[in-house]
């Protein structure tokens, strides 16, 4: 797992997030949670559930763990990147013009399933 660990982390630098941000280290967890189940035939977990996991694994609340999230993600499209948009494509909420924590995970989640968690 410890393989799997060092691509999410990989993908996640190369999006422009840093590891200075909590979200970075909720993000990589969540994804890997995500991943697990979906490995065991188990159904994703409502993204509720995975903020208060990891809000008792770190101490914190399931808030601060959405919001940590919502923040790293939302430096990935500070800037336009017309690679990162065709990534996303119909995935952006029209409004804020970026995409859910939810959603960005089980992207990253199927990424690293069916693409092997390069490119």
């Amino acid at each position: 797992m410890k393989q799997v660990e060092e691509k999410i982390k990989k993908v996640l630098l190369r999006m422009g997030i840093s590891p200075a941000l909590k979200g970075y280290r909720y993000l990589a967890e969540g994804i890997l949670i995500q991943k697990r189940n979906f490995e065991a035939g188990r159904s994703r977990e409502p993204m509720m559930s995975v903020y208060t996991t990891l809000a008792e694994k770190y101490g914190d609340t399931p808030s601060k763990v959405e919001r940590a999230m919502r923040t790293a993600i939302g430096k990935i499209f500070d800037s336009y990147d017309p690679q990162r948009d065709q990534f996303f494509k119909k995935m952006i909420h029209p409004h804020s013009g970026k995409v859910s924590n939810g959603t960005f995970i089980c992207m990253m989640e199927e990424r690293l399933l069916f693409k092997g968690g390069e490119g």
